[in-house]
């Protein structure tokens, strides 16, 4: 199913951001100090 997704984006232009693990994506950089999330380096 990802591969039909990402082809289709493909066609038209567009972006895709895969997570395999829920909870680090919604917070990428850390609100306080501006760095990035340690769990995604």
């Amino acid at each position: 199913m990802p591969g039909r997704i990402v082809d289709a984006l493909k066609t038209v232009g567009g972006e895709a951001l895969l997570s395999a693990e829920q909870g680090d994506v919604e917070q990428m950089v850390d609100p306080v100090t501006g760095e990035a999330n340690p769990r995604i380096r």
